[in-house]
């Protein structure tokens, strides 16, 4: 019996719409903001990051130039993003099963971490508070590293249990020593950022940005599938290409939108100014 083409269960003109209308949303996106690959990137980080310069790490000091997100959302992107080319290189990208609970109580922790570097950090725009604990940039990386890798390994299974019609019954981590070898490979990331070299600090800032965009795409596909009723139907990455499109156009929709107030509002593309 022949597999169905999942493709050819929307119409013609639905995977016209989806394809114009991700094309047209893009084209406007890129045409409405700053030049430059860096740009682009900050233009995305404007959307979803407060950049404030004192909380984000400079590319380069002299040219005043900044990463795209701050220090600890530059951490939970490339969070996401080293999380999944770890699974692709295991061949867990599939995966449906969520780690199992110890796991995934380790993993809840860190986002704890992340909600009280991040409460401790944003009372010091407060006088007279006293911080349990000097805030500093390597803190908001690696808090929000872990952040982002609790976050890869919990929306993988979700979106792989939406939109295949057999995902692959493996879990998206089996136990701590899968753990331990993510957050080791989270540690070289985390002294990549810190060696300060403007060509790694470029790309990795880059990188983050494109990890937002993937991200939110994900999770604007299985929206997609959810509202048509068409969860579980997929058989191989092409049968995606219609659904991640329209994520995409969502996705970049949303940092348009957002953009778009944010700039209303200020008047500038810099990022937030303390005091």
């Amino acid at each position: 019996m022949e597999m169905p083409d999942f493709t050819l269960r929307f119409s013609r003109r639905l995977q016209l719409m989806v394809a114009s209308a991700a094309a047209t949303i893009f084209a406007l996106w890129l045409l409405g903001t700053p030049d430059g690959v860096l740009g682009k990137a900050a233009a995305v980080g404007y959307a979803i990051c407060h950049q404030i310069a004192e909380r984000t790490f400079p590319i380069d000091l002299e040219a005043d130039l900044l990463m795209p997100l701050c220090a600890r959302c530059t951490g939970i992107y490339l969070g996401v993003l080293l999380s999944f080319l770890i699974l692709a290189a295991r061949n867990r990208l599939r995966s449906y099963r969520f780690p199992p609970l110890p796991i995934v109580a380790i993993l809840i922790g860190f986002v704890a971490l992340l909600g009280v570097d991040g409460v401790n950090s944003y009372l010091t725009f407060f006088p007279g508070y006293q911080p349990i604990y000097p805030p500093s940039n390597p803190l908001r990386l690696i808090t929000g590293l872990l952040a982002g890798i609790t976050a890869a390994h919990l929306i993988v299974p979700f979106f792989n249990s939406t939109l295949w019609a057999q995902p692959q019954p493996t879990r998206s981590l089996d136990g701590l020593r899968d753990l331990l070898a993510v957050c080791a490979a989270a540690g070289v990331v985390a002294l990549l950022v810190l060696s300060g070299r403007p060509l790694i600090l470029w790309t990795l800032g880059v990188l983050s940005s494109l990890s937002v965009v993937a991200l939110l795409s994900a999770i604007g596909a299985a929206l997609f599938v959810s509202v048509l009723r068409r969860e579980r139907q997929a058989h191989t990455w092409r049968d995606l290409i219609v659904p991640l499109l329209a994520g995409f156009s969502l996705a970049m929709l949303e940092i348009s939108a957002i953009t778009l107030v944010r700039f209303a509002l200020t008047g500038t593309w810099s990022g937030f100014v303390i005091g």
